[in-house]
């Protein structure tokens, strides 16, 4: 399945480019490691 917000978000990037706007994809979260920090009582 095509992500076209991820496809939508590089061609404003591209057509930004050279301009004093920025454009900042949005972060996929799947894809960094992810840590659980488990509470342990005593």
């Amino acid at each position: 399945m095509i992500n076209w917000h991820r496809l939508f978000g590089i061609f404003l990037t591209d057509y930004f480019t050279d301009t004093p706007y920025t454009v900042e994809l949005e972060k996929d979260l799947s894809l960094q490691q992810q840590f659980f920090r488990c509470g342990h009582t005593a």
